[in-house]
């Protein structure tokens, strides 16, 4: 999930003509299925979107997974926090 905030001020002879300020947010799922990955994003937070985004980057997956000459594998290591 990534949330950006950016404000901007214009300062023209001493006096401001603009201020202002916008934010957006969205997510980006990466899926490892078949051997391949799949990518997608999406800027709206409601549940329908998310699972369309989830969808599509599943999709895209299976869809490179077979193109792979070798499949990705992730390496077996144990994790250490």
């Amino acid at each position: 999930w990534l949330q950006r905030t950016s404000r901007a001020l214009s300062v023209k002879n001493g006096n401001v003509e603009q201020n202002s300020q916008s934010s957006n947010e969205g997510i980006g799922i990466k899926i490892l299925a078949n051997g391949g990955y799949g990518f997608a994003s999406t800027n709206l937070m409601d549940k329908e979107s998310i699972q369309l985004a989830v969808k599509r980057a599943y999709r895209t997956a299976l869809a490179s997974g077979k193109t792979m000459k070798n499949p990705v594998v992730h390496a077996e290591e144990p994790i250490c926090w």
